[in-house]
This record gives C-alpha cells, structure tokens and sequence, in this order.
C-alpha cells in the first residue's frame, strides 16, 4: 500500500508540474506594413507592455504566454489598425502565468498611436517616434516612458497610476502641463515653472513647438 500511496503521489506532482509549464515561455507574433495606417490604437488591458521605436516600414506585435490561453488580435479597418490581446477571464486567477506584450513601431510612422489601458503598466525607453499625436489613456496602471529624441505631441491621461516622462533632449521644444488632483507633480530643473496652481503646473521649452499634457487623479507625475 505504501507503495501505491508513494507511486500515486509522484505521479500527482509531476501531472501538476505538467500543467504548470505547459506551453511555458511561447510567443504569438504579428506583422503589418503601415503604408494605408493612419491610426493605431492599442488596447493592453490589464497586460503588462513594453514600446519600443525601431528603423523599419511594419509594425510588430509579440505577446510572451506563460500559458496557453489566447493570443494577439489585429483588426484592420479602413485605414486604421487596433491591436488587442484576447480575453481570458481565468488569468485574473493566475498571477504569475500573466503575458507580456511588446510592440515595436517605426520611428518616422506619422499616424496617431493610441494606447488604452487599466491595470497594465506601459514601458518605453530611448524611444524616437515622429507620430503627430501619442496618447495613453490608463487607469491604476503606471505610464513610464522615456524619449531619446521628442518629436511628437503626447498626451497622457490616468487615474491612479503613476506617470513618468523623460526626455533625453538637450534642448526639447516642449510646451508642458500637468493636472493632478491629489497627487504630486514634479519636474527637472531644466522644466521652469510659468504658472504654477493648486491642481496645475505649466511652462515652455524653447518655442514650445510640441505639447505634453499629463493628467492624473490620484497618481503622481514627474517630468525630466
């Protein structure tokens, strides 16, 4: 009996062991040319993200599984482009087994790029995009993203997250403004104050050739 019992078990450990890294480490990978894009809009969710700009004419899209749940979905409409990762309501009960989505977006694409999400955190660093408008609209989730050349118009609006914008410019042309209702606002020496108020603080770089709009409710910001 002792060794039925002890046969049993092993066996139960290592069905369980199965079930936990199946499908462990699996990619779901997409492609576009944006030649007839004029808009992108990116709905992430509750999945954490990575931006990233990159010297090439398509869009790429690749969405890291832990496990086999569904994948990346692209809707191409007219001359716009949504991307989304596929609901799975069972992930809310795997924390650790959640995917990570990654997006790489040519640096000279003109069109806007939208991003929509609630409690994923969007990452970019060293980014150079040229897009007109780069908006972030989240919820809880944070908003980190750092700009080695700024060329475009962003805008970004949350509720609890935190939002920290860097730009890596020697001499940005920025007009700037932040809105928080409870939460701290900050910026470099470099980002002179103008107006500064209760809820709002606002200045210019330079001309003031772009604008970056922050707004929070309860979140901090901070601007560099």
């Amino acid at each position: 009996m002792k060794k039925l019992s002890l046969t049993g078990i092993i066996i139960l450990v290592l069905l369980v062991l199965s079930a936990c890294f199946k499908e462990e480490g699996t990619e779901d990978y997409e492609s576009r040319e944006l030649d007839n894009i004029r808009s992108i809009e990116i709905d992430y969710g509750s999945t954490d993200i990575t931006l990233e700009s990159v010297e090439t004419d398509f869009i790429e899209v690749m969405l890291v599984l832990k496990d086999n749940g569904p994948g990346i979905r692209l809707e191409e409409k007219e001359e716009k482009l949504m991307i989304s990762v596929r609901s799975d309501i069972t992930r809310l009960l795997k924390i650790n087994k959640m995917p990570k989505l990654h997006v790489k977006i040519p640096s000279e694409y003109k069109g806007d790029i939208i991003f929509k999400g609630s409690s994923g955190k969007l990452r970019g660093e060293n980014l150079s995009l040229s897009t007109d408008h780069l908006e972030v609209n989240g919820s809880s989730g944070g908003v980190n993203l750092d700009f080695q050349d700024f060329q475009s118009n962003l805008f970004v609006k949350a509720t609890s997250g935190n939002i920290d914008i860097k730009l890596d410019d020697a001499n940005p042309d920025v007009a700037w403004f932040l809105q928080s209702n409870s939460g701290n606002r900050n910026t470099s020496k470099m980002f002179v104050v103008k107006e500064k108020e209760k809820q709002e603080t606002k200045g210019v770089l330079g001309s003031g050739k772009y604008l970056i709009e922050l707004k929070t409710s309860s979140g901090n910001i901070r601007l560099e």
